[in-house]
């Protein structure tokens, strides 16, 4: 192929996917964890369960997205994994320090491998 075709090919991917993430950079994080996670659980996806917080893993192996959420609200306490790649400055805190929640490991909770 030549340089300018492949070029072109790679700009026509290149391009939506920035647009892309920039839009999402946009949105609401939390009501999109929030979705996310309702969505997963309505599916029949099963959490790890401890004390009071649940967790699941929606393909955190493939940079998918993980949940650590309120036991009996499911009000989602972070989105971790995937869920950290492309968010805004305000949500890399939260990535930080909320993956996994400190309630979780002062339990000495454990997801299973």
């Amino acid at each position: 192929m030549s340089r300018l075709l492949v070029t072109c090919l790679l700009m026509a991917v290149a391009i939506p996917a920035c647009l892309a993430n920039e839009e999402y950079r946009d949105l609401d994080f939390e009501k999109i964890a929030q979705s996310q996670l309702n969505d997963r659980l309505a599916h029949g996806d099963k959490p790890v369960y401890c004390d009071r917080m649940g967790f699941l893993d929606h393909g955190l192996v493939v940079d998918g997205w993980s949940f650590y959420f309120e036991r009996d609200t499911k009000k989602v306490i972070s989105a971790c994994g995937g869920a950290c790649m492309i968010v805004r400055d305000s949500q890399r805190s939260a990535c930080a320090n909320l993956c996994p929640p400190p309630e979780w490991r002062k339990n000495k909770c454990s997801v299973p491998k």
